[in-house]
């Protein structure tokens, strides 16, 4: 078999009513996107399974990226979601010490979405890259 292609890029993008919305900027760990009003939306990544990338691992979770922090902006209004918030369910993983993984296709929740109908800056701070991910 030969041997896969690999990268520690996550290819963090959101999935915003149907369109794939790529970064504007990226600085370090922080992802930054301009999203405009909304309905619904997902943290979308590469993913991997750890296990079945090294049989040495124990992890059969699929695993997208480690989050820190989503940060919400507009003119009137700034929120922060820490990664231990309850609020974040379909497509994240249990908190972990200071970050979650989401599973590649994390949903913003829709309340969250309903503070910003002129639309927002979104801030995604990830945790350093400690994952590989196969390139299909």
């Amino acid at each position: 078999m030969a041997p896969r292609s690999i990268t520690e890029d996550p290819d963090l993008r959101l999935l915003v009513d149907g369109r794939i919305i790529r970064p504007q900027v990226r600085s370090g760990l922080i992802y930054r996107f301009e999203v405009a009003a909304v309905s619904e939306a997902r943290i979308v990544s590469r993913s991997v399974i750890p296990a079945a990338m090294d049989p040495s691992m124990q992890d059969v979770r699929r695993l997208g990226i480690g989050l820190i922090a989503l940060q919400f902006r507009s003119a009137n209004l700034d929120i922060v979601v820490p990664a231990d918030d309850p609020a974040l369910t379909d497509g994240y993983y249990p908190p972990e010490d200071r970050h979650r993984w989401t599973n590649g296709r994390a949903a913003i929740p829709t309340a969250l979405l309903a503070c910003f109908p002129a639309g927002f800056s979104l801030e995604i701070h990830v945790t350093p890259p400690q994952l590989r991910y196969p390139l299909i």
